[in-house]
C-alpha cells in the first residue's frame, strides 16, 4: 500500500523482491526492446514511476487517483537521470515522458547482475 500526502492508500500491485544490485546506474539509452531479455527497471520521475519492461507503464497522481498509461515501445533514445526520457514508440513516433530522476533494476534474469 502506498498513502499519498492526502492519506489516501492505494494498492498499486504486489512486489515480491527489489533490491540494490549495482552501484553503477545501468546504461538503457539506446537500447532496443527485443534487447531487454528479462530485465525490468524502475524509471522514478519527480512526479511519475514507470515500469519498464516489453512495456513502458507510466502511473502519475491525478487527484485521488493514480493513472496508469501503457505505451508500446522500440527504442529508448535518451534515459539518465537529468534527462527527459525519450522513448521511440511501436508507431513511429517519438515521446518525451519528462525528466528521469533515478533508474532502478527491479528484476534480472541473473541475481549476480553488476
Amino acid at each position: 500500500m502506498v498513502t499519498d500526502t492526502e492519506g489516501f492508500e492505494h494498492r498499486l500491485g504486489i512486489v515480491s523482491s527489489i533490491m540494490r544490485l549495482a552501484d553503477r546506474l545501468p546504461e538503457l539509452s539506446g537500447l532496443k526492446r527485443y534487447e531487454l531479455g528479462d530485465f525490468v527497471y524502475v524509471l522514478r520521475f519527480e512526479d511519475a514511476i514507470a515500469v519498464l519492461d516489453h512495456g513502458l507503464h507510466l502511473f502519475h497522481k491525478e487527484n485521488r487517483r493514480v493513472v496508469a498509461r501503457d505505451y508500446a515501445w522500440k527504442r529508448i533514445e535518451k534515459c539518465r537521470p537529468g534527462e527527459e526520457l525519450e522513448v521511440l514508440l511501436e508507431g513511429g513516433d517519438y515521446a518525451r515522458l519528462g525528466k528521469v530522476v533515478e533508474v532502478l533494476v527491479a528484476e534480472t534474469p541473473n541475481p549476480l547482475f553488476s
